[in-house]
């Protein structure tokens, strides 16, 4: 029996790894997990495989389309109330340390995927149950590889 090998935990630990490489010389934590870390600072969460899918492409061979988002956040948490600059400091974290190095990759994860572009990026502002300002910036990137049996 022919096994399918999925990529989405490869190109997952891979884009880990690129964040935290791109994030060595800042003072950056990055987790693959949710944090919720009520200390003043800035941290990269890559927590999700989503929509995984493989779809048929073509037989006998048994070529398939394999898809799925890769998703996580950047949180900048400040120990003030300026919103303003936690905004501006996260989405500047997405820019350097999560959207550059991805694009700078050549949109391939080494090689291990087909193409990878960004899906989406929202942002918001929250107050913490300690008083300080939070914010998220959420983003996914869709992949696509080529899995032959």
């Amino acid at each position: 029996m022919a096994n399918v090998t999925a990529t989405a935990p490869a190109a997952f630990d891979y884009l880990l790894n690129l964040f935290k490489a791109a994030a060595t010389l800042a003072d950056i934590t990055v987790v693959d997990a949710e944090l919720r870390k009520y200390v003043p600072g800035t941290f990269i969460e890559l927590t999700e495989i989503e929509n995984h899918r493989f779809d048929i492409e073509s037989l006998p061979w048994f070529a398939f389309q394999e898809t799925y988002n890769l998703s996580g956040c950047v949180r900048v948490f400040r120990g003030d109330t300026d919103f303003q600059q936690a905004r501006d400091d996260a989405w500047a974290a997405y820019q350097s340390y999560v959207m550059t190095p991805v694009i700078a990759d050549g949109k391939r994860l080494g090689n291990i995927v087909e193409w990878v572009v960004p899906a989406s990026a929202n942002g918001v502002n929250e107050i913490t149950e300690i008083g300080g300002a939070l914010h998220t910036v959420t983003f996914a990137f869709s992949c696509a590889a080529r899995v032959t049996v």
